[in-house]
Parts: C-alpha cells; sequence; structure tokens
C-alpha cells in the first residue's frame, strides 16, 4: 500500500510564487542532468505510430521539459501545454503555447494530438490514473517518472533537494530573485520542495506496476510498453501506449 503524503503543489492555496520556484528548479534540474534524454526517440516513434504532429502535454507544470525535449526531436510538433494551474508565461517559439484554462488530466478534453505526461503521473491515485489511461489512451499516450519507490530514490531527492538546492539555485534559469531570497535567508522553499519531493517517492510505481495499472485499465486494442531506461542514478521509468488501428 502507498503511502500518500499530500504534496503541497497540488493545492490551490498554496502561493503561486512558491510552485512556480518549485517547478523551475525540478524542471532545469532535469535539462540539466539531460535525464530524459534516454527517452527521446520514443516520443517520435509514438508520432509515427499514431500519424500525428500534434502534441498536447499533460500537467505540464513550468513547461519544462517538454520544451527542452522538443528541440531535440526529429520533428516539428505544434505543442499544446495543459495544466490545472497553468502559467500562460509567454514562449519564444511559435510552435509551442500554452492552453489558457485549467485543464483536468483525469477528464477527456478536446484537444488534437497525442499526450504525454512527465514526472506527474505519481500525482494521481488509482482511480485517477486509471481515468487519465482511459481518457487519453486511444490518442497515443507517453508516461515518463523519474522516480521509484526504493530508499536509494529517498536519499537521492534528499539530497538533491536539500544540498543540491543550495548549490544549484542561483544556476537555475530563469533566475529568480525570489527563488535566492527564499532558498537562503527564508528557506521555505528548502522546505517546501523537499516535503513534495519525498511525499512523491512514497507515492512513486515501479515500471511493473505501471504496466499492470495499464492492462487492468484499457481493453484490448492498444499496444502496452513498459521500461526502465537512462543510466544509473538517472534513470526513467516510461509507460507507452499506442492503440492499434
Amino acid at each position: 500500500m502507498k503511502i500518500r503524503l499530500p504534496e503541497l503543489e497540488d493545492y490551490k492555496w498554496f502561493p503561486a510564487f512558491l510552485r512556480k520556484m518549485q517547478l523551475d528548479y525540478i524542471g532545469w534540474l532535469v535539462d540539466f542532468f539531460g535525464i530524459y534524454k534516454s527517452i527521446f526517440p520514443l516520443i517520435d516513434r509514438l508520432s509515427e505510430s499514431v500519424q500525428q504532429k500534434n502534441w498536447v502535454d499533460l500537467c505540464a507544470g513550468s513547461g519544462n521539459p517538454t520544451i527542452g525535449i522538443s528541440s531535440a526531436l526529429s520533428y516539428d510538433y505544434k505543442i499544446m501545454l495543459t495544466d490545472l494551474y497553468p502559467t500562460n508565461i509567454p514562449l519564444k517559439t511559435s510552435n509551442i503555447n500554452w492552453y489558457p484554462n485549467a485543464v483536468d488530466a483525469t477528464k477527456a478534453i478536446s484537444l488534437n494530438g497525442f499526450r504525454t505526461m512527465f514526472n506527474a503521473f505519481h500525482h494521481f491515485d488509482d482511480h485517477q490514473k486509471t481515468m487519465i489511461l482511459k481518457n487519453h489512451a486511444q490518442h497515443g499516450l507517453f508516461i515518463a517518472e523519474i522516480l521509484q519507490p526504493s530508499l536509494f530514490e529517498l536519499i537521492k531527492i534528499g539530497i538533491t533537494t536539500t544540498i543540491g538546492q543550495i548549490i544549484f539555485r542561483p544556476f537555475v534559469r530563469p533566475f529568480s530573485w525570489m527563488g535566492i531570497i527564499f532558498t537562503y535567508l527564508i528557506p521555505i522553499n528548502l522546505f517546501t520542495v523537499t516535503w513534495d519531493g519525498m511525499a512523491s517517492v512514497l507515492k512513486s510505481s515501479s515500471a511493473s506496476e505501471l504496466k499492470t495499472l495499464a492492462e487492468q485499465a484499457l481493453p484490448d486494442g492498444f499496444q502496452i510498453e513498459i521500461g526502465r531506461s537512462g543510466k544509473f542514478g538517472m534513470k526513467v521509468n516510461y509507460l507507452l501506449i499506442i492503440p492499434i488501428k
């Protein structure tokens, strides 16, 4: 049974500036270390399989890593970023846009394109995960999780969210004086990011758990592929779902 501690960033009352600092730090860290690099080809394969160049990112957070990933792929995708708390930050590229309204990923949405979800699936309980799979698998769905339930992950995230923030915060882009203040002078950010990081590990799923959930949620007619990819210490669990025509 999973230990489901609440993640602060999931709540509407959580201050938007703290949520943004948290998302910016995690997004920058993932890009800096190239954690998703090993799964880049899977996005192109999903696109080719469903014959679709429109891409809908669910639970996009700050927009990373989708923005960084898309620049390294084979095709020029038209990407729509969606989130329950959309930031609507102006983007420098014309092929990526924010959907302006709040989007609940557990519900069907009338947007054209295959779906992705990066490091957000663990935020949902099993019923909500089932609804995500049922409502989005028919478009083609790729889910990646950088965490899995283990003592090693708890230690890694504990270091990354405390010592890591102290070391890396000045280098995080976009640069934020608020990030400096609330990391070093009033270290609220150290607590909130660490809490959410630990809660994420405790709620995360192994690759085999992801496969079992998908097989139980979806009827015949889908190709379900699971895997664990990447270098030691930076491996990514992924779930790739392709509708069979």
